[in-house]
Protein backbone atom coordinates (compact mmCIF):
# COMPACT_ATOMS: atom_id res chain seq x y z
CA UNK A 1 0.00 0.00 0.00
CA UNK A 2 1.58 3.56 -1.32
CA UNK A 3 1.39 6.34 1.11
CA UNK A 4 2.10 9.73 0.19
CA UNK A 5 4.21 12.01 1.96
CA UNK A 6 3.83 15.60 2.13
CA UNK A 7 6.77 18.26 1.96
CA UNK A 8 7.32 20.17 4.67
CA UNK A 9 5.82 24.04 4.54
CA UNK A 10 8.41 26.48 3.93
CA UNK A 11 9.44 28.87 6.70
CA UNK A 12 8.91 32.45 6.05
CA UNK A 13 12.71 32.50 5.93
CA UNK A 14 12.30 29.82 2.61
CA UNK A 15 9.93 31.67 1.17
CA UNK A 16 11.74 35.48 0.93
CA UNK A 17 14.59 33.24 -0.29
CA UNK A 18 12.51 32.21 -3.04
CA UNK A 19 10.94 35.14 -3.79
CA UNK A 20 8.51 36.20 -7.18
CA UNK A 21 7.62 38.54 -9.85
CA UNK A 22 5.71 40.39 -6.91
CA UNK A 23 9.10 40.79 -5.08
CA UNK A 24 10.26 42.15 -8.21
CA UNK A 25 7.63 44.35 -8.95
CA UNK A 26 8.38 45.86 -4.72
CA UNK A 27 11.50 47.27 -6.56
CA UNK A 28 9.94 50.77 -7.19
CA UNK A 29 13.52 51.60 -9.03
CA UNK A 30 13.61 49.21 -11.04
CA UNK A 31 9.60 49.68 -12.02
CA UNK A 32 10.52 53.09 -12.74
CA UNK A 33 12.96 51.58 -15.06
CA UNK A 34 11.00 49.63 -16.68
CA UNK A 35 8.24 52.54 -17.74
CA UNK A 36 11.92 54.41 -18.90
CA UNK A 37 12.54 51.26 -21.33
CA UNK A 38 8.68 51.26 -22.97
CA UNK A 39 8.68 54.97 -23.52
CA UNK A 40 12.57 54.76 -24.52
CA UNK A 41 11.07 51.82 -27.10
CA UNK A 42 7.70 53.27 -27.97
CA UNK A 43 9.30 56.53 -28.95
CA UNK A 44 12.39 55.90 -30.19
CA UNK A 45 12.64 52.95 -32.13
CA UNK A 46 9.04 51.89 -32.72
CA UNK A 47 8.19 56.10 -33.71
CA UNK A 48 11.51 55.84 -36.01
CA UNK A 49 10.47 52.56 -37.65
CA UNK A 50 7.65 54.72 -39.16
CA UNK A 51 10.66 56.83 -41.15
CA UNK A 52 9.98 54.81 -44.09
CA UNK A 53 5.98 55.41 -44.94
CA UNK A 54 6.65 59.12 -43.74
CA UNK A 55 9.81 59.78 -45.94
CA UNK A 56 7.89 58.25 -49.14
CA UNK A 57 4.73 59.10 -48.93
CA UNK A 58 5.44 62.49 -47.69
CA UNK A 59 8.89 63.76 -48.24
CA UNK A 60 8.89 62.43 -51.75
CA UNK A 61 12.13 60.57 -50.92
CA UNK A 62 12.26 56.92 -53.31
CA UNK A 63 12.77 53.86 -52.26
CA UNK A 64 16.19 53.59 -53.28
CA UNK A 65 17.06 56.57 -50.67
CA UNK A 66 15.26 55.37 -47.93
CA UNK A 67 17.33 52.21 -48.22
CA UNK A 68 20.35 54.02 -47.70
CA UNK A 69 18.82 56.01 -45.06
CA UNK A 70 19.06 52.65 -42.88
CA UNK A 71 21.87 51.85 -44.09
CA UNK A 72 24.06 55.04 -42.72
CA UNK A 73 22.41 54.09 -39.45
CA UNK A 74 23.54 50.52 -39.49
CA UNK A 75 27.04 51.06 -40.67
CA UNK A 76 27.55 53.59 -38.13
CA UNK A 77 26.23 51.51 -35.30
CA UNK A 78 28.88 48.91 -36.36
CA UNK A 79 31.72 51.09 -36.44
CA UNK A 80 31.08 53.52 -33.29
CA UNK A 81 29.43 50.85 -31.01
CA UNK A 82 32.59 49.29 -29.45
CA UNK A 83 34.29 52.29 -29.09
CA UNK A 84 30.97 53.92 -27.51
CA UNK A 85 31.23 50.77 -24.99
CA UNK A 86 34.89 51.66 -24.32
CA UNK A 87 33.78 55.60 -23.76
CA UNK A 88 31.54 54.73 -21.06
CA UNK A 89 33.40 52.79 -18.29
CA UNK A 90 32.83 54.63 -15.40
CA UNK A 91 30.51 57.24 -16.52
CA UNK A 92 27.01 57.76 -15.16
CA UNK A 93 24.41 55.50 -16.32
CA UNK A 94 21.52 57.25 -16.09
CA UNK A 95 23.21 59.90 -17.56
CA UNK A 96 23.92 58.40 -20.86
CA UNK A 97 20.80 57.18 -21.31
CA UNK A 98 19.20 61.01 -20.69
CA UNK A 99 21.79 61.97 -23.47
CA UNK A 100 20.70 59.47 -25.98
CA UNK A 101 17.28 60.58 -24.76
CA UNK A 102 18.26 64.38 -26.15
CA UNK A 103 19.83 62.58 -29.06
CA UNK A 104 16.17 60.85 -30.14
CA UNK A 105 14.57 64.16 -29.84
CA UNK A 106 16.92 66.62 -32.00
CA UNK A 107 16.44 63.33 -34.83
CA UNK A 108 13.09 63.67 -34.25
CA UNK A 109 12.94 67.57 -34.63
CA UNK A 110 15.36 67.36 -37.97
CA UNK A 111 12.82 64.75 -39.60
CA UNK A 112 10.04 67.04 -39.13
CA UNK A 113 12.20 69.98 -40.49
CA UNK A 114 13.25 67.36 -43.57
CA UNK A 115 9.32 66.94 -44.17
CA UNK A 116 8.19 70.18 -43.61
CA UNK A 117 10.71 72.15 -45.59
CA UNK A 118 12.37 70.15 -47.76
CA UNK A 119 11.74 67.10 -50.53
CA UNK A 120 13.37 64.55 -52.63
CA UNK A 121 16.85 64.20 -52.68
CA UNK A 122 17.35 66.77 -50.32
CA UNK A 123 15.23 65.72 -47.80
CA UNK A 124 16.81 61.78 -47.74
CA UNK A 125 20.37 63.60 -46.98
CA UNK A 126 18.50 65.55 -44.15
CA UNK A 127 17.34 62.40 -43.00
CA UNK A 128 20.32 60.01 -43.13
CA UNK A 129 21.53 63.16 -40.79
CA UNK A 130 18.92 62.00 -38.77
CA UNK A 131 19.19 58.54 -38.42
CA UNK A 132 23.02 58.72 -38.15
CA UNK A 133 22.07 61.21 -34.80
CA UNK A 134 19.57 58.72 -34.15
CA UNK A 135 22.39 55.60 -33.68
CA UNK A 136 24.83 57.37 -31.58
CA UNK A 137 21.56 57.09 -29.32
CA UNK A 138 21.22 53.59 -29.93
CA UNK A 139 24.96 53.08 -28.83
CA UNK A 140 24.41 54.41 -25.43
CA UNK A 141 21.66 51.93 -24.30
CA UNK A 142 22.76 48.56 -25.13
CA UNK A 143 26.30 49.15 -22.78
CA UNK A 144 23.99 50.32 -20.21
CA UNK A 145 20.75 49.51 -19.33
CA UNK A 146 21.27 45.66 -19.36
CA UNK A 147 24.00 45.96 -17.07
CA UNK A 148 22.08 48.34 -14.67
CA UNK A 149 19.23 45.49 -14.45
CA UNK A 150 22.10 43.04 -14.02
CA UNK A 151 23.32 45.37 -10.84
CA UNK A 152 19.97 45.90 -9.68
CA UNK A 153 18.97 42.33 -9.21
CA UNK A 154 19.74 39.80 -6.49
CA UNK A 155 21.21 36.77 -7.26
CA UNK A 156 17.92 34.71 -6.76
CA UNK A 157 15.60 37.03 -8.66
CA UNK A 158 18.24 38.30 -11.66
CA UNK A 159 16.02 35.40 -14.20
CA UNK A 160 12.78 37.27 -13.22
CA UNK A 161 13.96 40.93 -13.74
CA UNK A 162 15.65 40.27 -16.72
CA UNK A 163 11.75 38.47 -17.93
CA UNK A 164 10.23 41.77 -17.15
CA UNK A 165 12.65 43.67 -18.79
CA UNK A 166 12.24 41.77 -21.98
CA UNK A 167 8.65 42.56 -21.23
CA UNK A 168 9.20 45.79 -21.29
CA UNK A 169 10.74 46.05 -24.64
CA UNK A 170 7.54 44.15 -26.01
CA UNK A 171 5.47 46.88 -24.18
CA UNK A 172 7.22 49.66 -26.22
CA UNK A 173 6.10 47.46 -29.25
CA UNK A 174 3.25 47.62 -28.78
CA UNK A 175 2.54 51.22 -27.52
CA UNK A 176 4.58 53.40 -30.17
CA UNK A 177 2.98 51.59 -33.55
CA UNK A 178 -0.67 51.71 -32.05
CA UNK A 179 -0.21 55.78 -31.13
CA UNK A 180 2.31 56.43 -33.98
CA UNK A 181 0.58 54.81 -36.52
CA UNK A 182 -3.10 56.31 -36.26
CA UNK A 183 -0.83 59.61 -35.49
CA UNK A 184 0.85 59.29 -38.78
CA UNK A 185 -2.19 58.68 -40.99
CA UNK A 186 -3.77 61.58 -39.21
CA UNK A 187 -1.22 64.10 -39.15
CA UNK A 188 2.23 63.11 -40.42
CA UNK A 189 4.07 66.01 -39.17
CA UNK A 190 2.18 65.92 -35.80
CA UNK A 191 4.58 62.51 -34.84
CA UNK A 192 8.13 64.24 -34.42
CA UNK A 193 7.58 66.93 -32.48
CA UNK A 194 5.03 64.97 -29.91
CA UNK A 195 7.92 61.71 -29.55
CA UNK A 196 10.52 64.66 -29.18
CA UNK A 197 8.96 65.88 -26.00
CA UNK A 198 8.43 62.63 -24.89
CA UNK A 199 11.94 62.17 -25.49
CA UNK A 200 12.67 64.85 -23.31
CA UNK A 201 10.00 63.79 -20.86
CA UNK A 202 12.27 60.58 -20.46
CA UNK A 203 15.23 61.99 -20.29
CA UNK A 204 14.43 64.37 -17.27
CA UNK A 205 12.77 61.00 -16.07
CA UNK A 206 16.37 59.38 -16.41
CA UNK A 207 18.45 62.33 -14.16
CA UNK A 208 15.52 61.60 -11.36
CA UNK A 209 16.06 57.80 -10.94
CA UNK A 210 19.52 58.49 -11.03
CA UNK A 211 18.96 60.31 -7.55
CA UNK A 212 17.60 57.12 -6.20
CA UNK A 213 19.90 54.30 -7.52
CA UNK A 214 22.15 53.06 -4.77
CA UNK A 215 25.66 54.59 -5.55
CA UNK A 216 27.72 51.72 -6.43
CA UNK A 217 25.46 51.07 -9.57
CA UNK A 218 25.18 54.57 -11.09
CA UNK A 219 28.19 54.15 -13.01
CA UNK A 220 29.57 51.75 -15.46
CA UNK A 221 32.23 49.63 -13.70
CA UNK A 222 35.15 49.85 -15.28
CA UNK A 223 37.47 46.84 -15.48
CA UNK A 224 40.26 46.70 -13.68
CA UNK A 225 43.79 44.98 -14.81
CA UNK A 226 44.34 42.09 -13.16
CA UNK A 227 47.55 41.70 -10.82
CA UNK A 228 50.58 39.83 -12.43
CA UNK A 229 52.11 37.94 -9.87
CA UNK A 230 55.72 36.78 -10.75
CA UNK A 231 57.35 33.85 -9.59
CA UNK A 232 60.84 33.59 -8.58
CA UNK A 233 62.69 31.44 -11.19
CA UNK A 234 64.42 28.14 -9.91
CA UNK A 235 68.51 28.62 -9.68
CA UNK A 236 69.72 26.80 -12.55
CA UNK A 237 70.65 23.08 -12.01
CA UNK A 238 73.97 22.19 -11.92
CA UNK A 239 75.04 19.61 -14.50
CA UNK A 240 78.48 19.96 -13.95
CA UNK A 241 80.24 16.05 -12.54
CA UNK A 242 80.64 16.09 -8.77
CA UNK A 243 84.60 15.62 -7.91
CA UNK A 244 85.86 13.26 -6.19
Amino acid sequence: MLSTVREPAQTEEEQKETGGYLAVLRDRNFVWLLALNVLFVAVGYEVFALLPPFAKNYAGVSERWVGLIWLANTLLIVLIQLPVSKALEGRRRMLALALMNLLWAAAALIVLAAGDLLNGTSAALVLIFATMIFGVGETLQGPTQAPLVADLAPDRLRGRYFALSAMSWSAGSIVGPAVGGPLLGWHPLAVWPIAAAVCLLAAVGCLALERRLPRNVRRTPTPTPEPVTLTPLEPPLDLAPERL
